[in-house]
């Protein structure tokens, strides 16, 4: 599998975006999970959310510093 990098987008920056969508899709599965009383299939969704976001958070701390 070859990384496709598009032009005037730093590598870095796509994975912070694709960091960002799986964050939210993790969120939303959570909840979905949680309604379905999925209890620990939610909670691991919610750990693969709150990954996801520490991976943008480290980011953005780099950016800034």
């Amino acid at each position: 599998m070859t990384q496709e990098v598009l032009p005037n987008i730093k590598a870095g920056d796509k994975q912070v975006e694709f960091a960002e969508y799986c964050a939210n899709m993790c969120r939303e599965l959570s909840l979905m999970a949680h309604k379905q009383d999925l209890s620990f299939l939610s909670y691991l969704l919610s750990m693969a959310s709150e990954e996801a976001e520490g991976v943008c958070r480290a980011s953005n701390s780099k950016k800034n510093a």
